[in-house]
């Protein structure tokens, strides 16, 4: 409920499950970025990786340090419809032990809204 045109990212990151964060990239100089990597670097197990490639443009990527089955994900909750706000938080778990997942952080994040033509 509550989607809207202004909203649909925010909606589909919502209701979508949670996301792999393993081998994903990470905008450079971005708010949201930026906590995602401040959390990521709370594990023992992952890391950020600054990526070069032949143009010389850099680029961040979750890289895992460890030789074990881990997964990292990005779960979003709590939505509040009027703080307009979620809250992500990125937890990790070895094998298919989801259950005993260990939350790395968590952020709240402001949904700012988009106009689409």
């Amino acid at each position: 409920s509550h989607t809207h045109r202004f909203n649909i990212p925010y909606s589909i990151l919502y209701t979508s499950m949670s996301l792999d964060l393993f081998g994903r990239y990470l905008f450079i100089d971005n708010c949201i970025s930026n906590e995602i990597e401040r959390i990521v670097n709370c594990s023992a197990n992952f890391e950020i990786k600054n990526i070069e490639d032949e143009n010389k443009n850099i680029s961040k990527k979750i890289v895992k340090k460890s030789t074990k089955y881990l997964h990292l994900i990005l779960k979003v909750s709590h939505h509040n419809i009027k703080a307009k706000t979620l809250r992500l938080s990125i937890l990790e778990y070895e094998d298919d032990d989801i259950d005993n997942a260990v939350m790395l952080g968590n952020t709240t994040i402001a949904m700012k809204p988009y106009i689409y033509n």
